[in-house]
């Protein structure tokens, strides 16, 4: 769950959700699922969408809570264009926003693919919109912003808020800020070792990156010799999210076979406006476990003693 403090609402605001694009859901093979309405392919017997696909009721989802608009959090797809009231209470005045999945450690916006069903061809990264109008102005313009400080890319995506005035003396045109599309720079990325003995050991994994406004994120995604992937957020060590350093260390686990592995590391970076930059592959190897031959023990030959004479 993320919240924007910086959205609030007021009594009696309207508000209508927009949203659409494709998140990382993690595990193998195609992965990626719509933000808003996900499917997944279907089993014998199914009844099934349109689309030839299942709907995804459990997990995979984004979800949005509005203060007095919605029951806590509900489904955004469940409120898309539908226009809501706010009644905020209490210190609970703002935006949150939320994803639904069974286990987060594979999410994000890193490996892209087609999705499931091709659910995600030419599809960006997951967005929201949301519009809210006053209906007691004080005669201030409308405005477009991008809000920062997400802790959660991986639920939330790209997010612009829009604020309008919808009484006498609102609803104007001007203010709008430009957004942010520069993209940030991966200036390096360094695993060591790369080569590894069949006994694995620590890896460590060091990257530098810069943005123009702030890096919000380093994920670092390891893909296993299985293909299966699974990911966490690197620690900024040294600098500025602006211009800084990011590393991560763990150990790898023994090859117990004796043919070598391979393994996959990735990183993408997110800026503060969901701007992404992805990395190469890196591929580390653990070496095979060598083979230890025992020699059969031969009898001895004993050579006969000449007889004397």
């Amino acid at each position: 769950m993320t919240e924007y403090r910086m959205i609030q609402f007021r009594e009696g605001d309207i508000v209508t959700v927009k949203a659409d694009g494709c998140v990382q859901t993690g595990g193998k093979g195609i992965t990626w699922k719509r933000y808003v309405d996900p499917r997944s392919s279907p089993l014998p017997g199914d009844i099934v969408t349109p689309w030839g696909m299942l709907p995804d009721s459990n997990n995979y989802y984004g979800s949005i809570n509005i203060p007095g608009a919605t029951p806590g959090f509900r489904r955004i797809k469940d409120i898309l264009g539908t226009k809501l009231t706010a009644h905020p209470s209490g210190a609970l005045n703002y935006l949150q926003l939320a994803y639904q999945d069974d286990n987060y450690s594979g999410n994000g916006y890193w490996g892209p693919d087609v999705g499931d069903g091709k659910q995600c061809q030419g599809a960006a990264p997951a967005w929201v919109e949301i519009t809210i109008e006053h209906p007691n102005p004080s005669g201030q313009t409308s405005e477009t912003y991008v809000p920062s400080g997400s802790t959660e890319t991986t639920q939330q995506g790209q997010n612009t808020i829009n604020q309008t005035n919808s009484g006498p003396g609102g609803g104007g045109t001007g203010g709008n800020a430009p957004k942010d599309t520069t993209m940030p720079i991966l200036l390096s990325f360094i695993a060591t070792p790369m080569n590894m003995t069949y006994q694995g050991g620590q890896i460590t994994v060091d990257v530098r990156a810069s943005d123009n406004v702030a890096v919000q994120s380093i994920t670092l995604i390891l893909i296993k010799p299985d293909g299966s992937r699974s990911g966490l957020r690197m620690p900024l060590v040294n600098g500025t999210p602006q211009n800084g350093e990011w590393g991560y260390a763990w150990t790898m686990p023994m090859n117990t076979g004796s043919t070598a592995l391979n393994y996959g590391i990735q990183v993408t970076v997110v800026d503060s406006s969901g701007n992404i930059g992805y990395s190469k592959t890196l591929i580390v190897t653990v070496a095979g476990k060598p083979s230890t031959n025992y020699m059969q023990p031969q009898p001895l030959q004993q050579n006969p003693v000449p007889a004397t004479k």
